[in-house]
């Protein structure tokens, strides 16, 4: 999923970026769970990376641009533990996030990214540090996730909204979708912020989820065929007038 929020939130923050800028960017975003957590999920220390980077053109400093469309989602997804889409934690929260990357999958076909040589070769001069596991489970799941698994969706919903088949959950799961974009939309601006936390990061993440509507029943004779086209129709209302 991080994959197609990153990409999603580049062409609309970053449309003059080159292509090979944002693919280090989505990489970033990918790869934030692939290499020491302390850096790539810690607004302080990404920070700090990229003002030893010299060169902002760099594959290796949009990468570290990535790590923060990473955060931003991460934190939302775990912020609301009644009120997230699926559990925060555990097992449950590991296979429904190969349910809803299987979604992702069947809605928007996303490729394989892997690191280039210039990235791999810049983060070992950085001394950031690979997660080996990460290296076995990427394409796994990027496998996993080609099959059906999506169907299952509502089985995972955790949400306070009503349940209502498969129609309905990915409606809903649309609503937290488009609120993980908002949650880059209010990061972003804050990145060079020596004072922006994590915590402020969690605090304006919570804040967002309990923000999220709940999509309304759709009708009866809808059906599972029918569903990319019964998305959200207004992609923006995820949230309370207040927020928009």
């Amino acid at each position: 999923m991080h994959h197609v929020l990153a990409r999603q939130f580049s062409y609309e923050y970053f449309p003059y970026i080159t292509e090979v800028q944002r693919n280090a960017f989505i990489l970033g975003a990918i790869y934030a769970d692939g290499f020491d957590k302390s850096i790539t999920h810690s607004a302080p220390r990404l920070s700090n990376m990229l003002n030893q980077i010299e060169d902002p053109e760099s594959e290796l400093y949009w990468f570290f641009m990535g790590n923060y469309a990473h955060i931003g989602p991460d934190l939302f997804a775990h912020a609301g533990r009644a009120r997230s889409f699926i559990v925060s934690h555990g097992l449950k929260h590991h296979a429904s996030e190969v349910i809803v990357d299987s979604l992702i999958n069947h809605l928007y076909h996303p490729n394989f990214p892997v690191l280039t040589q210039p990235l791999k070769d810049g983060l070992n001069e950085l001394g950031v540090r690979p997660i080996k596991m990460f290296r076995f489970f990427y394409p796994v799941i990027f496998l996993v996730s080609k099959l059906p698994f999506y169907k299952f969706l509502p089985k995972v919903q955790n949400d306070r909204c009503p349940r209502g088949g498969l129609d309905l959950s990915i409606c809903n799961f649309q609503r937290h979708y488009e609120a993980m974009i908002e949650s880059m939309r209010m990061i972003f601006p804050r990145i060079h912020d020596d004072s922006f936390t994590n915590r402020r990061m969690q605090e304006m993440a919570t804040a967002l989820v309990f923000e999220v509507q709940c999509c309304e029943v759709p009708p009866a004779n809808n059906t599972n065929n029918q569903f990319e086209a019964n998305l959200c129709p207004q992609p923006n209302a995820f949230v309370s007038g207040s927020m928009l």
